[in-house]
Protein backbone atom coordinates (compact mmCIF):
# COMPACT_ATOMS: atom_id res chain seq x y z
CA UNK A 1 0.00 0.00 0.00
CA UNK A 2 1.16 3.41 -0.68
CA UNK A 3 1.78 6.15 2.10
CA UNK A 4 0.10 9.56 1.82
CA UNK A 5 0.90 12.59 3.41
CA UNK A 6 -0.66 16.10 2.78
CA UNK A 7 2.39 18.39 2.45
CA UNK A 8 0.56 22.36 2.64
CA UNK A 9 -1.83 21.96 -0.92
CA UNK A 10 -0.28 18.98 -2.13
CA UNK A 11 -0.82 15.25 -1.50
CA UNK A 12 1.99 13.44 -1.71
CA UNK A 13 2.45 9.85 -2.40
CA UNK A 14 5.64 8.73 -1.39
CA UNK A 15 6.30 5.56 -3.95
CA UNK A 16 6.00 8.52 -6.84
CA UNK A 17 8.71 10.40 -5.02
CA UNK A 18 8.41 14.26 -4.15
CA UNK A 19 7.18 16.68 -7.45
CA UNK A 20 9.48 18.82 -9.13
CA UNK A 21 9.97 21.47 -7.97
CA UNK A 22 8.41 24.92 -9.06
CA UNK A 23 10.73 26.58 -12.82
CA UNK A 24 13.21 28.86 -11.85
CA UNK A 25 12.71 32.23 -15.00
CA UNK A 26 16.18 33.17 -15.23
CA UNK A 27 15.28 36.21 -16.66
CA UNK A 28 13.87 37.90 -13.84
CA UNK A 29 15.70 40.08 -11.93
CA UNK A 30 17.21 39.49 -8.50
CA UNK A 31 14.60 41.63 -5.77
CA UNK A 32 14.31 42.02 -1.94
CA UNK A 33 17.51 41.70 0.23
CA UNK A 34 20.38 39.06 0.67
CA UNK A 35 22.45 37.88 3.70
CA UNK A 36 24.85 35.59 2.73
CA UNK A 37 27.46 37.43 0.36
CA UNK A 38 31.35 37.16 1.12
CA UNK A 39 33.57 39.53 0.02
CA UNK A 40 35.68 38.19 -2.85
CA UNK A 41 38.70 39.45 -0.97
CA UNK A 42 37.83 38.08 2.37
CA UNK A 43 40.51 37.11 4.99
CA UNK A 44 41.32 35.25 7.76
CA UNK A 45 41.15 37.09 10.88
CA UNK A 46 43.75 37.22 13.36
CA UNK A 47 45.07 38.78 16.80
CA UNK A 48 47.69 40.19 18.14
CA UNK A 49 48.79 40.31 21.94
CA UNK A 50 51.82 42.09 23.47
CA UNK A 51 52.99 43.15 27.32
CA UNK A 52 55.58 44.63 29.47
CA UNK A 53 55.64 44.98 33.31
CA UNK A 54 58.02 45.69 35.48
CA UNK A 55 57.95 44.51 38.90
CA UNK A 56 59.72 45.33 42.51
CA UNK A 57 60.51 43.83 45.52
CA UNK A 58 59.88 46.51 48.64
CA UNK A 59 61.29 44.88 51.62
CA UNK A 60 60.27 41.27 52.44
CA UNK A 61 57.23 41.06 52.25
CA UNK A 62 55.80 43.59 49.48
CA UNK A 63 55.64 44.18 45.69
CA UNK A 64 54.52 46.11 43.56
CA UNK A 65 53.91 45.89 40.02
CA UNK A 66 53.43 47.71 36.70
CA UNK A 67 52.20 46.83 33.08
CA UNK A 68 51.34 47.98 30.09
CA UNK A 69 49.13 45.68 27.99
CA UNK A 70 48.17 45.54 24.55
CA UNK A 71 45.76 43.66 22.18
CA UNK A 72 45.23 44.22 18.31
CA UNK A 73 42.19 42.08 16.22
CA UNK A 74 42.53 42.77 12.47
CA UNK A 75 40.31 41.75 9.33
CA UNK A 76 37.35 40.88 11.63
CA UNK A 77 34.00 40.16 10.09
CA UNK A 78 31.82 43.12 9.61
CA UNK A 79 28.47 42.76 7.70
CA UNK A 80 28.00 45.62 5.13
CA UNK A 81 25.04 46.70 2.42
CA UNK A 82 27.11 46.78 -1.03
CA UNK A 83 23.87 48.26 -2.20
CA UNK A 84 23.81 51.09 0.28
CA UNK A 85 22.40 54.10 -0.82
CA UNK A 86 24.34 57.36 -0.67
CA UNK A 87 22.78 60.10 0.69
CA UNK A 88 21.69 62.94 -1.75
CA UNK A 89 19.74 65.82 -0.59
CA UNK A 90 16.24 66.55 -1.53
CA UNK A 91 15.80 62.49 -2.88
CA UNK A 92 13.16 61.24 -0.25
CA UNK A 93 13.61 57.58 -2.46
CA UNK A 94 16.53 55.93 -1.19
CA UNK A 95 15.83 52.93 -3.21
CA UNK A 96 16.32 55.07 -6.43
CA UNK A 97 19.85 55.88 -5.53
CA UNK A 98 21.04 52.01 -4.91
CA UNK A 99 24.30 51.17 -7.11
CA UNK A 100 22.49 48.39 -8.29
CA UNK A 101 19.29 50.43 -8.85
CA UNK A 102 20.11 50.01 -12.98
CA UNK A 103 20.38 46.43 -12.55
CA UNK A 104 17.74 45.13 -10.56
CA UNK A 105 15.30 48.00 -9.42
CA UNK A 106 14.23 45.21 -7.07
CA UNK A 107 16.76 44.60 -5.71
CA UNK A 108 17.24 46.01 -1.45
CA UNK A 109 20.12 45.04 0.57
CA UNK A 110 23.11 43.18 -0.42
CA UNK A 111 24.54 41.85 3.19
CA UNK A 112 27.94 41.27 2.54
CA UNK A 113 30.74 39.59 4.59
CA UNK A 114 33.58 41.52 4.94
CA UNK A 115 36.88 41.49 6.84
CA UNK A 116 37.82 44.81 7.33
CA UNK A 117 36.62 45.27 11.20
CA UNK A 118 39.23 45.82 13.81
CA UNK A 119 39.90 46.38 17.78
CA UNK A 120 42.56 47.83 19.78
CA UNK A 121 42.62 47.22 23.77
CA UNK A 122 45.50 49.10 25.94
CA UNK A 123 45.89 49.09 29.61
CA UNK A 124 47.83 50.40 31.97
CA UNK A 125 48.37 47.63 35.17
CA UNK A 126 48.85 48.32 38.52
CA UNK A 127 49.30 45.44 41.66
CA UNK A 128 49.88 45.76 45.04
CA UNK A 129 50.65 42.41 46.89
CA UNK A 130 51.52 42.11 50.62
CA UNK A 131 52.40 38.26 50.80
CA UNK A 132 51.35 36.18 53.51
CA UNK A 133 53.17 37.01 57.15
CA UNK A 134 51.87 37.46 60.47
CA UNK A 135 48.76 36.08 59.85
CA UNK A 136 47.65 39.09 56.89
CA UNK A 137 47.87 38.98 53.30
CA UNK A 138 46.64 41.28 50.58
CA UNK A 139 46.41 41.91 47.08
CA UNK A 140 45.26 45.40 45.19
CA UNK A 141 44.87 45.40 41.71
CA UNK A 142 43.79 48.31 39.32
CA UNK A 143 43.18 48.44 35.30
CA UNK A 144 42.66 51.61 33.83
CA UNK A 145 41.83 49.94 29.88
CA UNK A 146 40.28 51.56 26.66
CA UNK A 147 39.07 48.79 24.16
CA UNK A 148 38.06 50.72 20.24
CA UNK A 149 36.28 49.13 17.59
CA UNK A 150 34.93 48.92 14.75
CA UNK A 151 31.17 48.10 15.33
CA UNK A 152 31.15 46.02 18.62
CA UNK A 153 27.11 44.47 17.34
CA UNK A 154 27.42 42.54 14.78
CA UNK A 155 25.23 39.83 14.87
CA UNK A 156 24.61 39.03 11.30
CA UNK A 157 22.55 42.69 10.33
CA UNK A 158 23.77 45.43 8.62
CA UNK A 159 26.28 46.99 11.17
CA UNK A 160 28.07 50.01 9.40
CA UNK A 161 26.10 53.02 9.00
CA UNK A 162 27.82 54.41 6.14
CA UNK A 163 29.74 52.23 3.76
CA UNK A 164 31.79 54.79 2.08
CA UNK A 165 32.96 55.99 5.80
CA UNK A 166 33.45 52.90 7.97
CA UNK A 167 35.57 55.51 10.93
CA UNK A 168 31.92 56.84 11.38
CA UNK A 169 31.58 53.94 13.29
CA UNK A 170 34.75 53.79 15.29
CA UNK A 171 34.61 54.16 19.31
CA UNK A 172 34.37 52.47 22.37
CA UNK A 173 33.47 49.20 22.38
CA UNK A 174 30.65 47.77 23.82
CA UNK A 175 32.42 45.79 25.78
CA UNK A 176 34.92 48.55 27.22
CA UNK A 177 35.30 48.48 30.98
CA UNK A 178 37.28 51.64 31.45
CA UNK A 179 38.21 51.19 35.50
CA UNK A 180 38.53 48.23 37.04
CA UNK A 181 39.66 47.05 40.87
CA UNK A 182 40.45 44.13 42.63
CA UNK A 183 40.97 43.57 46.02
CA UNK A 184 41.53 40.73 48.27
CA UNK A 185 42.97 40.26 51.42
CA UNK A 186 43.69 37.36 54.02
CA UNK A 187 43.78 37.47 57.69
CA UNK A 188 43.99 34.70 60.06
CA UNK A 189 42.36 34.79 63.06
CA UNK A 190 44.97 34.59 66.32
CA UNK A 191 43.12 31.95 68.31
CA UNK A 192 43.16 29.54 64.88
CA UNK A 193 46.69 30.49 64.31
CA UNK A 194 48.01 27.18 65.70
CA UNK A 195 45.01 25.27 65.83
CA UNK A 196 43.55 22.65 62.80
CA UNK A 197 41.12 24.82 62.00
CA UNK A 198 43.55 27.62 61.08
Amino acid sequence: TDIQATLGAHNLTLSSGLPDPPPVDPSLRPGGTTRSVFDINYRDQYAMNFNVNIQKQLGRDYMVELAYVGSRGRQLTLKTDQNQAPPVLGVTNENVNRPFAGVSPALRIVGTAQSSGYLDYNALLFKGVKRFSNGFSALVSYTLGRTIDLVSDNDGTVSLTNIRDPEYDRGPATYDVRHTLVTSFIYELPFARQHVLG
